[in-house]
């Protein structure tokens, strides 16, 4: 079983997001808190909500929560990394036990947010978290909505906007919540675990040929028209090329960004069903057993008994001691 240890450590931070700051209090318990000031509430109160709504330990995919304090504080598993960090290490290498792996865990906790009738709405590799034993969970679900809701905002290369055209309704935004918004997104994860880079940051292009050239820049006028560019070329399909040919992954990474996955739940089969298309494996270490997903020490009682110690840090006035603005802006 994992300490909890909320008085043994001093609170550190751990990172600052759009609606709320994240600390560690404990060797395994982290603690986000909302930025009253930031005009972020909704989003706080919105992810909130969808924890209570797909439950505490239905699906190990999904980071678990310990305690919930509405509209102030999310206790939550502290994680070791996130698949940016990862991706961004100079030492990182696509291994393709470990990539199918992580892409069915992620996968997987799309699936089941889809079968509760749900999308997370903003998935990209900073929102996905690394447990200790190198397992990857879904994080930040404050953009997370009900399937068919529309989707206002996006970030690419995760998302793509929709052409006036395809909305049909003269509108420009990035349609509907759905299988199609998150394969898309799945589909630029999947391209970036193989490559080690998202999509348009291919080394040596220098944007001619329709992609998007690697750093921008430190003016803030050439980042801008940088986002400006990646998003109109997505917009317009002009992705990144694929080896179509003689790549089965790449043809996974087409058939996302093209909408050729009615379910969620059919392109973590890719992964997950030990199909020849991706090299997935059957049995207790692949992806035909629920058991390759499962996580020590996190059972039902565990996440009952770091709740209880959460609560009564709370109660001993803990949120106080964290490092000021934070906790009350």
């Amino acid at each position: 079983m994992h300490p909890c240890a909320l008085l043994s450590q001093r609170s550190h931070l751990l990172g600052v997001g759009t609606y709320g700051i994240v600390f560690a209090v404990g060797s395994a318990v982290a603690v986000k808190v909302s930025r009253k000031a930031s005009g972020c509430g909704e989003e706080f109160a919105n992810e909130q909500k969808t924890y209570q709504v797909l439950g505490r330990n239905k699906s190990p995919y999904i980071l678990p929560y310990f305690v919930l304090i509405p509209g102030q504080a999310t206790f939550l598993l502290r994680a070791k990394s996130d698949l940016r960090a990862v991706l961004q290490s100079p030492q990182y290498t696509f291994q393709r036990e470990q990539g199918v792996r992580w892409m069915a865990q992620i996968c997987a906790g799309v699936a089941f947010m889809e079968s509760q009738g749900y999308a997370h709405g903003d998935l990209r590799p900073g929102n996905i978290l690394m447990d200790a034993h190198g397992n990857m969970r879904l994080f930040d679900l404050g953009s997370a909505l009900p399937i068919g809701g529309a989707r206002l905002v996006g970030t690419e290369p995760f998302a793509r906007q929709l052409t006036r055209e395809e909305m049909q309704d003269g509108s420009v935004h990035y349609g509907e919540a759905g299988p199609r918004s998150e394969t898309f997104a799945l589909g630029s994860i999947w391209y970036s675990i193989l490559r080690g880079h998202y999509p348009g940051q291919e080394e040596g292009k220098d944007g001619k040929d329709g992609s998007i050239k690697l750093r921008p820049g430190d003016n803030p006028e050439e980042r801008r028209q940088y986002r400006l560019a990646r998003r109109a070329a997505f917009r317009e399909k002009r992705f990144p090329a694929l080896d179509l040919e003689g790549s089965a992954d790449d043809q996974i990474v087409h058939r996302c960004w093209h909408g050729q996955y009615a379910t969620v739940a059919a392109l973590e089969q890719e992964f997950r069903g030990g199909c020849g298309s991706c090299g997935g494996r059957d049995g207790a270490d692949g992806g035909g057993s629920p058991e390759w997903y499962r996580f020590e020490g996190e059972s039902d009682e565990y996440l009952a008994e770091q709740e209880r110690e959460c609560t009564a840090w709370v109660a001993g006035g803990g949120l106080d001691t964290l490092p000021t603005p934070f906790n009350r802006n």
